[in-house]
């Protein structure tokens, strides 16, 4: 899976409080992004 925001390999899926979904998402993305916008990072199991 590639990240939602970057295009890059995804780490994982962050839960989205605003959208109220979960995306896929880099590290790099996501501790970019604003942090209280995420709940939760958990790991792609492929």
């Amino acid at each position: 899976m590639v990240c939602e925001i970057c295009g890059e390999r995804a780490a994982g899926q962050a839960y989205n409080l605003k959208w109220d979904e979960w995306q896929y998402l880099c590290p790099t993305c996501r501790d970019r992004e604003n942090p209280n916008k995420w709940e939760a990072f958990k790991d792609d199991e492929d």
